[in-house]
């Protein structure tokens, strides 16, 4: 029995090795005016939902806005290693230096000095990807 569960772990790490090589080079298309971003995943710090509109904001410092909401970007990018940590902000676990509490209030930290809030109901998601060591690179 042993052999099968190993055989089943060999199995899940190809599979997840194989699924991060497939996302290193991948890119998501930004709809500018007159041209379209190719941009690496790990190339974004955070995304900031305002109003039908996303900031995205890179790590080089640029930030782009685009002609569509967060929703639109949220479901690819929570698969790369993105973390909903509010109704308006989703925000890269690798470019996360730490999460700051006042009173009620929670807010990451992230590597480019901006502090991004945390929602109440989504602390608990936040502290559980964070606290799991396969959760991070």
């Amino acid at each position: 029995m042993n052999s099968k569960i190993s055989f089943q772990e060999e199995v899940l790490n190809l599979l997840s090795r194989i699924i991060k090589e497939q996302h290193k080079d991948s890119r998501i298309p930004l709809p500018l005016y007159k041209e379209t971003r190719f941009v690496r995943p790990d190339d974004i710090i955070r995304c900031e939902a305002a109003n039908n509109y996303t900031w995205f904001y890179l790590i080089d410092g640029e930030k782009i806005i685009i002609s569509k909401g967060l929703y639109e970007y949220s479901g690819i990018l929570e698969g790369q290693g993105f973390i909903r940590c509010h109704q308006s902000h989703l925000v890269n676990r690798k470019y996360v230096l730490s999460l700051h509490r006042d009173d009620h209030i929670h807010e990451l930290k992230a590597i480019d000095g901006s502090l991004v809030p945390v929602s109440r109901s989504r602390i608990d998601a936040i502290h559980k990807a964070f606290s799991d060591l396969h959760n991070f690179g």
